[in-house]
């Protein structure tokens, strides 16, 4: 689990989950058409972006690669052609404030052509 990596062992934290997770799928959550037809799924889960956005990046850096000197310039090349498309712009890199919503919703469909 995530958090166990995260934290360490913690003799609470695999229960605290479970029980989170049994909240969750007591919640019953449905999805239904806008004239209340029901929409099977299999899965729908409220995912909390903020707390995605606070898990520190990988522990593992990339200091461990050697690349030569001709790697290193096709890399740069490549970061520099991303960079002039403004598709692949960072919200770092952008003038406004990238703003994330405070939850995502993320459905898995029993069958995906019951949503147009």
């Amino acid at each position: 689990m995530r958090a166990e990596y995260l934290l360490g062992p913690d003799p609470t934290l695999r229960a605290d989950t479970l029980a989170a997770a049994d909240q969750a799928d007591a919640l019953d959550l449905e999805l239904r058409r806008e004239d209340g037809t029901l929409i099977e799924t299999t899965r729908i889960a409220v995912i909390d972006t903020e707390y995605l956005l606070s898990i520190p990046s990988s522990v593992d850096d990339d200091d461990d690669w050697e690349l030569s000197p001709e790697q290193e310039a096709e890399i740069e090349a490549f970061v520099a052609e991303l960079k002039e498309d403004e598709r692949w712009t960072t919200p770092a890199e952008s003038e406004e404030p990238q703003h994330f919503p405070r939850f995502q919703l993320q459905v898995e469909f029993v069958d995906p052509s019951d949503v147009p």
